[in-house]
């Protein structure tokens, strides 16, 4: 019977880390609502959950967490099918370090352009096998500044890679 119980302590457990974030039972109330409604092929609910709150973390806003949630789930999901289970975790940890990149570019105010970014974000994790990731992004943004956030994403994501991956993010952005 124990077996059977794990899955819903991981639940609760997350139930109680949300609530931890300090969002309010708002919060609780839409991530536990999404988290039992979204049926997602290989997605437990306490992988939803847990999603869900990344999401709540990345972004500090259930809005944007709720619309993030989606595009979470089928990147854990590819990440476990490319990766293996061993590395998946790594892969999609960085993933979700690249969804605050998203955030910084401004991308998360429509749903579309939203996936096109971690669309894109997946595919350069993928093709450098992670040795291109979150913290050069990052660096390439406090670098770059406004023109490094207004850059085309085709251009920020797929032209500078090989500059980044050769010359880390700040030099770029310098």
């Amino acid at each position: 019977i124990g077996y059977m119980l794990q899955p819903a302590q991981a639940y609760q457990t997350e139930i109680h880390r949300i609530r931890a974030l300090g969002m309010g039972e708002e919060a609780v109330a839409r991530a536990n609502n999404w988290a039992r409604a979204s049926k997602t092929a290989g997605v437990s609910m306490a992988e939803n959950i847990e999603i869900f709150r990344d999401g709540l973390a990345i972004f500090s806003d259930a809005r944007h967490a709720e619309m993030a949630a989606p595009v979470m789930q089928r990147m854990k999901y590819a990440n476990e099918a490319l990766f293996g289970a061993e590395n998946a975790a790594d892969k999609t940890r960085q993933l979700y370090d690249l969804l605050k990149v998203i955030d910084l570019r401004g991308a998360t105010n429509n749903a579309a352009e939203f996936a096109a970014e971690a669309d894109k974000i997946q595919r350069v994790l993928t093709s450098t096998g992670g040795r291109v990731g979150a913290q050069e992004y990052r660096d390439l943004i406090s670098r770059g500044g406004v023109a490094a956030k207004r850059m085309d994403s085709d251009a920020f994501y797929n032209v500078l890679e090989p500059m980044v991956q050769d010359m880390g993010g700040h030099s770029v952005g310098t």
